[in-house]
Parts: structure tokens; sequence; C-alpha cells
């Protein structure tokens, strides 16, 4: 993998909510090629640059019912990303492509809401 050459003193994170910055995900003008069949000096890693987070949030609720000695009624009912909110994947990350530094894909599934009935005896 081709590593960029890293302008010195500037930081590639931009400022602002991860919708709001889809297109533009961080700041492309600090980073550069370098000359060919030569390396980057830019680290493994950089300190101020990370994905979108992922925030899920999950419900589940049950009732048991008790109809006699022997036999029980489970009802259950949940919710996966019960909120809704999108997990977006990384941005693109080489240099010269049109899609560098731009959000172009969600992880996970949309919420997602199922219920149960189980009859223990």
């Amino acid at each position: 993998m081709l590593r960029p050459n890293v302008e010195a003193g500037c930081s590639g994170a931009l400022k602002g909510s991860v919708q709001a910055r889809l297109s533009r995900y961080f700041n492309l003008s600090c980073f550069s090629a370098p000359a060919p069949f030569t390396f980057g000096n830019a680290p493994r890693t950089q300190p101020d640059l990370r994905g979108p987070g992922l925030r899920n949030f999950d419900v589940a609720i049950r009732k048991e019912v008790q109809w006699s000695e022997q036999l029980r009624l489970q009802i259950r009912a949940e919710a996966f990303n019960s909120s809704n909110t999108p997990a977006f994947a990384n941005p693109g990350t080489v240099l010269g492509s049109p899609t560098a530094g731009q959000v172009f894909a969600t992880l996970g599934q949309p919420r997602q809401i199922q219920f149960g009935l189980r009859l223990v005896f």
C-alpha cells in the first residue's frame, strides 16, 4: 500500500458532524502523492483521523404469563437499531481517485423489529 506525503503541521481532521462531511470527510490538501519509486512520510495511522463511529441502541421487552401450574406463555418484542441511526463506512483513502475523502456506503442494517411467542408446557 502506498503511503502519501503529509505536509508538516497540517491536520487532515475537519470539524462538523459526520453527515455534514460525507462528501469531504478529511482535508485532502494536507496529503500528496510521493515521487515515483519512493515512500511517503505519512505514518501507518494518522493520530487525528478516525472513521465514523458506530452508535447502536437495541431494545428488548419480555413478559411471562403463568396460565396454570404447568403452562406458561412468554411474549417478546425486540428492536435492533431501534433509533434507526445510520452507521457510515470509512471514507475512500486512495489519493488521486475520485472517491478520495468521500463516504459512499453505510454499514449494518436499518431498524428491525421482531415479535415472538413461546408456549412452555
